[in-house]
């Protein structure tokens, strides 16, 4: 595995042997998506928009879901069952909540063709890449066609309707090969990465785990909290929520995700995220003990953390693409909310 990414700015990992054009050698391929919410309705929007495949299949527990991708040409046709549309694929991606991947793996496991890659988008991945490693090892094989990955982009809309092509433009696509990943299915999940016009990280499952739990799933609690902190105290102050502007909207944007979804990835890595919400906590209390004392060095501390605020948001671009840090009268939809959900 090629040395990890800088820790001071996100770069492209290269490795040998890989295309560097996305789509290379998949031009003739089909590709299946198991899952047509935001993250997978645009997935198959961006190869489309870059002709990576030759057919999309796409499949959704929701028939009407279906019917309406194929309606308005995010995918060419639709199946009836996630085996069905796997059967005929080179390269499923499985888009669905965290919970429901290993079940949609042992339901594809027996019908891939022989050299077929699964991938996954799920926001955690230690769990995720044992069970699929396990689920989909062929007989006779010490390796697997299967990457895990995990598009660092995403929204508080859920939805086929909240898809949109160019929802992972820039952001990383975290990676997650073992030592049993072939080679065939690193260079899909880089291809795949590339196509969606995001860029490929590669990390260890539970590295990417202990990451995620600070940089998402814990700013999804906190929003959360903050949330409800206001909606107590407005039961007996309705100038809470009439007063309520940008700040508070912004920080509280992801409180707004689905419920179901959102618990679902908070559960699947709670160890991580108990330890970073631990840690958040010692840091409230320390924030706390400044303000009961009227510490001297409270403003020191405050403005160590603005400026490492600042420049993160220039390194990653905030200024011209976040809609909290943007310049007047320019607008977006595009979240990199970095909770891939």
């Amino acid at each position: 595995m090629p040395p990890d990414t800088p820790d001071s700015v996100l770069h492209e990992v290269h490795r040998n042997g890989v295309p560097e054009e996305p789509g290379d050698g998949w031009s003739g391929s089909t590709l299946a998506i198991v899952g047509l919410g935001l993250i997978g309705a645009s997935i198959a929007l961006a190869i489309r928009a870059r002709h990576m495949v030759k057919e999309i299949i796409g499949f959704d527990r929701s028939s009407e879901v279906v019917a309406r991708a194929v309606r308005a040409g995010i995918i060419d046709s639709g199946s009836g069952c996630a085996a069905e549309a796997a059967s005929r694929a080179d390269l499923v991606v499985i888009a669905v909540p965290v919970s429901g991947i290993p079940g949609v793996a042992r339901e594809i496991s027996g019908v891939l063709k022989r050299d077929a890659v699964v991938t996954d988008v799920g926001s955690t991945k230690g769990g995720i890449v044992q069970a699929l490693e396990a689920i989909l090892l062929r007989h006779g094989r010490d390796y697997v066609d299967y990457i895990g990955g995990h598009p660092m982009a995403g929204s508080e809309k859920a939805g086929l309707s909240a898809a949109e092509p160019g929802l992972f433009a820039g952001a990383p696509y975290v990676l997650t090969p073992t030592a049993r990943t072939s080679p065939r299915a690193v260079e899909a999940g880089y291809s795949l990465a590339r196509a969606v016009g995001a860029i490929p990280v590669e990390l260890d499952a539970e590295r990417h785990d202990r990451v995620v739990a600070c940089i998402s799933h814990l700013p999804y609690i906190v929003a959360v909290a903050l949330a409800e902190t206001a909606m107590e105290q407005g039961e007996g102050d309705r100038m809470i929520a009439e007063l309520a502007s940008s700040g508070f909207r912004d920080t509280t944007r992801v409180a707004s995700s689905c419920p179901g979804m959102s618990a679902d990835f908070c559960l699947a890595n709670r160890d991580a995220l108990l330890q970073a919400i631990k840690h958040f906590r010692d840091r409230l209390d320390d924030l706390a003990r400044d303000i009961a004392r009227g510490s001297a060095t409270f403003v020191e501390k405050l403005g160590k953390i603005k400026d490492f605020r600042d420049e993160l948001a220039v390194l990653k671009g905030w200024d011209s693409r976040e809609t909290g840090d943007k310049p007047r009268g320019e607008t977006s939809e595009r979240r990199s909310t970095a909770a891939g959900r």
